[in-house]
């Protein structure tokens, strides 16, 4: 292949955020997501409750950095 491939790492606020890596890193026009765990991104506490209410969480913290990318 041939040509540029841009390469961008995001995070957000609206959702937890790692040291050890990024929320999503776009390479040309595809996006990668990390691993999103329960983890409420206002207190850094996971989510009380059972897989329902995690699952909840997990799929809030994506739909935030979709968000945040422009990509929801």
């Amino acid at each position: 292949m041939s040509g540029y491939n841009a390469t961008n790492a995001r995070n957000t606020e609206t959702a937890p955020k790692s040291l050890l890596f990024s929320q999503t890193v776009a390479f040309s026009h595809y996006n990668n997501l990390s691993a999103q765990l329960p983890i409420d991104p206002a207190t850094g506490a996971l989510v009380a409750g059972g897989a329902k209410e995690q699952a909840a969480q997990c799929l809030t913290n994506i739909k935030a950095i979709l968000e945040s990318i422009g990509h929801a």
